[in-house]
């Protein structure tokens, strides 16, 4: 993490925490006269747009009150999309019953890595169980590469 990230983050994930909301990701990018500050946030069932704006507002007042920057910024405080990779656990119980493309490692056969698109059965913390065509698959937590929920359009 960069200087000004590290220096934003333990505020930013305070305001994120008391509304119970997940700090995901910060970035800031652009010249030292146009920054472009990016929040990545999420929440057990998504992020809304007001809750977006919300915590623009805040966060926009904490810069503007410590002067965080000279010139002129642009903040978004946004979802972390669609085609976000599954990390954390409430990512996963939240798409319980969605259709999921997963990488992993099978062990069993030496250690190639595998893909498995099903419905996403359970997830425990140590595994999640995968309904393909063939049944259920367990896969272990430590065994996964990526997962991401796999869009119907």
């Amino acid at each position: 993490m960069e200087a000004i990230e590290e220096k934003l983050h333990n505020y930013i994930q305070s305001l994120c925490s008391a509304s119970n909301i997940y700090l995901r990701g910060i970035s800031v990018g652009g010249s030292a006269n146009n920054r472009l500050v990016r929040i990545i946030v999420d929440t057990d069932n998504g992020i809304t747009v007001d809750e977006c704006h919300e915590l623009s507002r805040k966060i926009s007042d904490f810069f503007y009150r410590k002067n965080i920057f000279e010139g002129a910024y642009n903040l978004e405080v946004t979802s972390p999309g669609t085609n976000k990779p599954l990390e954390f656990p409430y990512e996963f119980r939240r798409n319980i019953g969605r259709k999921i493309e997963v990488d992993y490692v099978d062990y069993s056969e030496g250690s190639e890595s595998k893909k498995l698109v099903g419905e996403l059965m359970s997830y425990n913390g140590n595994f999640i169980s995968v309904k393909d065509k063939v049944g259920n698959v367990s896969i272990p937590i430590s065994k996964l590469i990526s997962a991401k929920v796999k869009l119907q359009w």
